[in-house]
């Protein structure tokens, strides 16, 4: 009952932090937003976006090719409550906090205790990172929760293989909401099942395969073909192409000038050391270890304005202590679900890196939900401590209080 209380409380603190002012903090509307805003108004009206396309799976929008499934979850908080910020930015505060109860779920039945879904879901409830994504208009707030979802259903489907088909539908939303999951989530997935494939053709041997089985693998393909095809057009493609490094012809020219410091600039060992792959593997090496950056995590946060909260990283500096302890602790004991942890916090930064800008916290915010589960952990085993050393720790603190009293005197 007393979790059940702070899980409450939680939950309430999540709703405030969200919701409080939406309108006018941040001030303004970005033009994604009035972009995404405006087109689910022309849906709402007309059926159609604002170049006259019937329905679309993605919005052309300033030409950067917006997936549309943000601007569908718009359209009736825009019949409700008008064109304006509450109505775009709403049903993002509502995933936000959907994803707060989420993760306490997952915690739970990751690490089966409810005390540590209890601190991850109040890590999470006041995490700068989050809760700046949750207060606008940002899909990619509502393809974490779908994210985070698929894996909650992935797990549960270890015991009971009815949850797997809806984790799958899950994860296609997320690629249907935002363009980073649609490469995360195949990766995230294929390494589930690379974990897990044991365990659920187990679970699978005892039952016949039903029809219904069958019919839900054909749903999972025919929803999957129209986002396949989607990302090979040229328009599915353009975001991509405009943001991502890979079509840069400055690597190409390095190496054509470094080839030509060569003898014979197309001999092999010119070939071999100087190449396209050679030029941007660093360049990609260095883009994803920029998301690690303490910096970036814990003290300047974001380089860009927009993407996080002032004054602060994308954690606090506290919980540097809460990360560090709960990876050292995850990896000495060998929790059954760590590798899963470890292989989600290093596959959500790949996206991003691909891209000119890094650390990107817009597109790598899949990153935090498996940072703050193992600071969730990481706290629980520091409360857990210091409640089992309450006695040494208030005799120091009673010493420390005596010393600067005497101090200052």
């Amino acid at each position: 009952m007393f979790e059940k209380r702070l899980l409450f409380l939680i939950i309430i603190l999540a709703a405030l932090l969200r919701l409080w002012n939406l309108s006018d903090n941040p001030p303004g509307l970005t033009w994604d937003e009035a972009s995404l805003g405006y087109n689910a108004y022309s849906l709402l009206q007309t059926g159609k976006d604002e170049y006259g396309n019937s329905w679309p799976l993605t919005l052309k929008s300033f030409g950067d090719y917006k997936p549309a499934l943000y601007a569908y979850t718009i359209m009736p908080f825009v019949a409700i409550l008008g064109l304006n910020e509450w109505a775009v930015r709403l049903p993002s505060a509502m995933f936000g906090i959907a994803t707060v109860v989420l993760i306490y779920f997952l915690a739970k039945e990751i690490f089966l205790k409810r005390e540590i879904g209890l601190t991850s879901a109040f890590l999470l409830a006041i995490s700068p990172w989050h809760l700046h994504f949750s207060r606008g208009g940002w899909e990619t707030n509502t393809a974490t929760f779908f994210i985070v979802l698929g894996v909650y259903l992935f797990i549960k489907s270890i015991k009971d293989t009815r949850y797997l088909f809806w984790s799958f539908i899950s994860f296609l939303i997320s690629m249907y909401t935002y363009q980073s999951p649609r490469l995360i989530v195949p990766l995230l997935g294929l390494t589930l099942l690379a974990f897990y494939y044991k365990k659920i053709i187990k679970s699978y041997q005892y039952k016949d395969i039903k029809k219904t089985h069958i019919g839900a693998a054909l749903v999972l393909i025919i929803l999957s073909i129209p986002l396949i095809l989607q990302f090979t057009s040229g328009a599915g493609s353009a975001r991509f192409t405009g943001l991502s490094y890979l079509s840069d012809i400055g690597p190409i020219n390095r190496t054509n000038e470094l080839r030509g410091e060569h003898y014979v600039s197309d001999n092999p060992p010119a070939k071999i050391f100087h190449n396209r792959v050679t030029s941007l593997i660093p360049e990609f090496l260095g883009h994803y270890l920029d998301h690690f950056r303490p910096d970036f995590l814990f003290i300047r946060g974001d380089p860009l304005m927009r993407n996080k909260v002032p004054e602060t990283g994308q954690f606090y500096l506290i919980e540097a202590l809460f990360l560090i302890v709960g990876m050292f602790v995850l990896i000495r004991q060998k929790y059954r679900h760590t590798l899963v942890l470890v292989a989600w916090i290093l596959i959500s930064p790949l996206a991003s890196s691909l891209t000119y800008q890094t650390p990107h916290a817009l597109r790598a915010l899949s990153m935090v939900i498996p940072l703050t589960l193992v600071m969730g952990y990481g706290l629980w085993v520091v409360v857990t401590f210091l409640r089992s050393k309450f006695k040494i720790v208030g005799i120091l603190l009673l010493g420390c209080s005596f010393y600067i009293f005497v101090w200052f005197k």
